[in-house]
């Protein structure tokens, strides 16, 4: 008989969890037509797709950021981020990175440059996508 030994996997977890967009850490008058977040946790490795749709960005100005992510407080590292961001002007290709504080920061490459993506990129309906891998 056969034993996987090692190779069995114990880790394994599928749920939901609620983006929460912010604007220099704050997401007072943030409102939202559609929030959605789901993540796949395989043994140390995380992965996490969030989609949502503003209905008011709010008054606050500043670089923007999703919070709220999974398994946040035992994050190593921030292996892929895809995304993308249909703001104010027109779709903007997105990047990002995930910081040791359990933040999504979010920038944007326009005109051959990569810049924080901020409150002027986001209109009262814009919709935000992201793809995260990480390990914990």
């Amino acid at each position: 008989v056969a034993s996987a030994g090692a190779n069995v996997l114990d880790d394994y977890e599928e749920g939901t969890w609620t983006p929460i967009l912010r604007f220099a850490a704050d997401s007072t008058g943030i409102t939202y037509s559609a929030r959605t977040g789901r993540y796949t946790k395989i043994g140390r490795a995380v992965s996490i797709e969030c989609d949502f749709t503003l209905s008011s960005k709010g008054v606050v100005v500043g670089d923007a950021t999703v919070d709220g992510i999974p398994f946040a407080e035992f994050m190593q590292t921030c292996i892929t981020i895809l995304g993308s961001a249909l703001a104010a002007t027109a779709t903007t290709s997105l990047m990002a990175n995930l910081s040791l504080s359990s933040t999504v920061n979010l920038f944007k490459y326009a005109a051959g440059a990569i810049s924080f993506l901020n409150n002027v990129d986001f209109a009262n309906t814009s919709r935000t996508a992201l793809t995260v891998t990480y390990s914990v």
